[in-house]
């Protein structure tokens, strides 16, 4: 049993920073967070399957915590309240801790530098920004290393940019949860040993600039909603199982530069509509089960260097 009675304060991260006076006895805690709250009043003296995290909320009156009985607490995650912009570069660290075991499987060898007492800005691989402290980058840093999955977790990272964790052995499926990072410009997942089918979501995350999906186990149909994808210049999705037709809706993409979907089992007729995407430098469809014959709006792309 530890007792608490001495301590004077603990310390909290909210918007005050400041110390809030506790008063408890904690039987093997393991966490306590106070993360950006406006707490007050008491604890109540029921039992807490999780950890406690006092967020922005007032306490509801119930026993004084001078007489609360010991209450068993068991590590878990805190809640991290997205709307406290003070809490942003906690709740990175956060996320990034708990997707840790998740990314790296069984080689416990990577990832060492993400730990509870390394500032945030020191976790390999990971790049902050230099006055929020919000993580903007997870890039490439283990080639090879990563055999564990993608965690849905990341989805959190609000203020992403950038997201490589290409040519790894990562296995699973692609979180749909990826499609909710607004600010996401490259995401980078190829050559990996990932399966399913291509959330749908991705289509909707505007600011994409490089997509890249190639050299995996992507099944089913290129999801027409990447044609909302109006910012995209990179698309590779080379090297899968896709079938069916290519999406008409490609021709919206008007400042891609390079398609490649090469080595895959597409279907039908080259659409014509290709011949709009002005920017287009290099063109790959080879190695499908495309019929017809290519269309002449082809001829239109005068920046086109590989066909």
């Amino acid at each position: 049993m530890v007792g608490w009675a001495a301590v004077p304060c603990l310390p909290s991260e909210g918007p005050d920073m400041g110390c809030r006076k506790w008063k408890l006895v904690a039987v093997g805690l393991a966490l306590l967070c106070g993360a950006c709250g406006q707490s007050s009043g008491t604890m109540p003296s029921v039992s807490l399957p999780t950890a406690v995290s006092i967020g922005p909320a007032v306490l509801p009156s119930a026993t004084p915590m001078s007489e609360a009985t010991p209450v068993p607490v068991v590590p878990a995650m805190p809640s991290c309240p997205p709307t406290e912009p003070s809490s942003g570069p906690y709740c990175d660290k956060e996320v990034l801790l708990a997707a840790r075991d998740v990314l790296r499987g069984a080689n416990t060898e990577v990832l060492r530098t993400w730990r509870h007492d390394n500032p945030i800005g020191s976790f390999e691989g990971v790049r902050v920004h230099p006055s929020s402290g919000r993580v903007v980058a997870i890039e490439d840093a283990w080639p090879a290393f990563l055999t564990g999955s993608i965690p849905k977790s990341l989805g959190q990272l609000d203020q992403l940019q950038v997201l490589d964790l290409g040519g790894n052995g990562l296995t699973g499926t692609i979180p749909e949860e990826l499609g909710q990072l607004g600010h996401l410009q490259e995401l980078r997942l190829g050559r990996n040993r990932l399966t399913g089918t291509m959330p749908l979501k991705l289509g909707h995350v505007a600011h994409m600039i490089v997509l890249d999906l190639s050299v995996i186990r992507l099944r089913g149909a290129i999801q027409s909603e990447l044609g909302h994808l109006f910012q995209l210049h990179s698309l590779d999705l080379r090297r899968n199982r896709l079938t069916g037709t290519i999406p008409p809706k490609l021709e919206q993409l008007g400042h891609l530069q390079s398609l490649d979907l090469d080595h895959n089992q597409l279907m039908g007729t080259i659409p014509p509509k290709l011949g709009q995407l002005g920017q287009l430098q290099s063109l790959d469809l080879s190695h499908n089960q495309l019929t017809g014959t290519i269309p002449l709006q082809l001829g239109q792309l005068n920046q086109l260097q590989r066909l």
